[in-house]
């Protein structure tokens, strides 16, 4: 009996871990998301002020690939490999709104950069809800 609840308590524990694992790699994307979502709505003037911009969004993405490195420890073989997916989406988005948010930039080749960085946004989250949901069935198992 005493080490059915012990492995009970060690089944708890490990799941625990996952679901914290889990919530972080979520909020280091949600943190990407918004820095990033910013950027090609500012349209920059100046290269320092889009560098700086760039420069924070791409904290907050490096942010959530080291995120991910715990969800590659964690979580089984496909839910690591969504996670992965999410990052290659996020990464994606991140360069098609910083080339959209360049300073310079006409303003037909703005908008035209700017669908296409929204496009991938759409994908982002689309990857990040699928991947929320297989989060939370690996939970309850």
């Amino acid at each position: 009996m005493a080490a059915l609840d012990r492995a009970a308590r060690v089944g708890e524990q490990h799941r625990t871990a996952r679901r914290d694992v889990y919530a972080a790699y979520v909020n280091s994307v949600l943190l990407t998301l918004r820095d990033t979502s910013q950027m090609p709505a500012k349209g920059y003037k100046s290269t320092d002020a889009w560098v700086e911009a760039g420069s924070a969004a791409s904290d907050s993405y490096n942010a959530a690939v080291l995120a991910l490195g715990v969800v590659n420890l964690e979580a089984p073989a496909a839910l690591a490999e969504r996670a992965e997916e999410l990052r290659q989406c996020a990464q994606e988005f991140l360069l098609a709104a910083r080339a959209a948010a360049k300073p310079d930039l006409g303003q037909e080749e703005r908008q035209n950069l700017g669908e296409a960085a929204e496009a991938k946004s759409e994908r982002v989250f689309e990857v990040l809800t699928t991947f929320t949901e297989e989060a939370r069935a690996d939970l309850l198992q």
